[in-house]
């Protein structure tokens, strides 16, 4: 692996790609980071990520659904979907028309 590339990986944070040769194929494992320590990974990812989304709208209330999905890098769908869930444990609302309105933060 090229110096740059392993730089980059480092930088952002990637481990490095682990390449199997075979006769027939080659074979590039791209190993994902170890971020969560938890007893589930989904309940951890659910709270990590509605926390970035809590921060988000706590910094920007006007911020859209395109944008949180831009800044989280989850799909529009997992936005609204991780917004819903906010929503019905009474965290935040949703005040004014759809593209003009902002979001509240009601429970810190």
């Amino acid at each position: 692996m090229e110096f740059v590339e392993r730089l980059a990986l480092k930088a952002a944070k990637v481990p490095p790609i682990q390449y199997e040769f075979n006769p027939v194929y080659v074979k590039a494992v791209f190993p994902r980071p170890k971020i969560f320590v938890a007893t589930t990974a989904q309940e951890t990812t659910q709270e990590t990520t509605q926390e970035i989304i809590l921060k988000l709208i706590k910094n920007n209330p006007s911020v859209t659904r395109n944008d949180l999905a831009d800044q989280t890098g989850l799909s529009r769908h997992g936005v609204k979907y991780h917004l819903e869930l906010l929503k019905k444990r009474g965290v935040i609302k949703h005040t004014g028309s759809t593209k003009k309105g902002k979001w509240e933060l009601i429970k810190p």
